[in-house]
């Protein structure tokens, strides 16, 4: 667990670097043009080249420093490869920024679950085979490949004809850098104690710290799911968006025993989490 978490962690560092904010700042587009397919194909498809040309490149640079056998610090050749294959993924984040906006949440819940069933059985089948660590994460690259799937099935039916744009790849890069920076302080909060954690103790240390990290991560799911979830359904908006935040966040104070959401302009899929 602890070598895994690192590369998670490695990969995700790089990840959170190299999205530049993408994800967030496309919701707002693919909200707004919610009802204009060729638009919404525009903003989404731009934004899945730039994403997917980005993460190809850094996977490769990962992929030949495994290959050469380069070693950073603890990180050996072997943790560097197998953080290239999740970096590799890392593009498919512009696809749940599509599920999102869309309020699919249903299908974006059924592509992370099936991908997390995936990991346990293969991630724990490959370890029992003698994989180690390297299989158990590969075991989490499935999740990525889930999202994947899901998003190149239903993409199409929900966008346009695909086509490129600079000026939306502006936009997008605009609306998302305000998320951006904060986003990668976040990450480096989260994960660079892991990382710290592997380089100075131990494996079987970093394990236990990862656990612990990720039970804390759960409390934080409840209002991150909404909040992420309210961005798009914000830009589609005309009128109500005051009523509309504010609604949404009554439902993320978790003081409240109970939280009544009839009076809510929002879709009531919206507090599916």
């Amino acid at each position: 667990m602890g070598i895994t978490s690192t590369v998670v962690g490695l990969a995700t560092v790089i990840n959170g670097a190299l999205g530049l904010g993408t994800a967030t700042g496309v919701q707002r587009f693919l909200g707004m043009w919610a009802n204009d397919r060729e638009q919404k194909a525009k903003y989404f498809y731009t934004t899945l080249a730039f994403t997917a040309a980005v993460h190809a490149s850094a996977a490769a640079a990962l992929f030949v420093m495994g290959l050469a056998g380069t070693s950073l610090g603890e990180l050996t050749p072997q943790m560097l490869t197998a953080a290239g294959v999740l970096v590799a993924l890392g593009f498919t984040s512009t696809y749940a920024a599509l599920m999102t906006a869309q309020l699919k949440t249903d299908v974006y819940f059924a592509a992370v679950a099936a991908g997390n069933l995936a990991k346990l059985a293969v991630g724990v089948a490959l370890v029992k085979a003698g994989w180690g660590w390297t299989g158990a994460a590969l075991g989490y690259a499935l999740v990525g490949a889930a999202v994947l799937a899901a998003g190149a099935y239903y993409a199409p039916r929900w966008t346009g004809r695909p086509t490129l744009s600079l000026s939306a790849l502006a936009d997008v890069l605009k609306a998302g850098v305000a998320s951006w920076a904060p986003g990668i302080i976040a990450t480096l909060g989260q994960w660079l104690g892991v990382l710290a954690i592997f380089h100075a103790a131990t494996a079987a240390e970093t394990g236990q710290y990862y656990a612990a990290l990720t039970i804390a991560n759960v409390v934080l799911m409840t209002a991150t799911s909404i909040l992420s979830l309210l961005l798009p359904v914000l830009s589609g908006m005309a009128d109500g968006r005051k009523r509309a935040a504010a609604c949404s966040l009554a439902v993320v104070e978790l003081e409240e025993d109970t939280v009544s959401v009839s009076s809510s302009p929002l879709p009531h899929r919206l507090y599916l989490f």
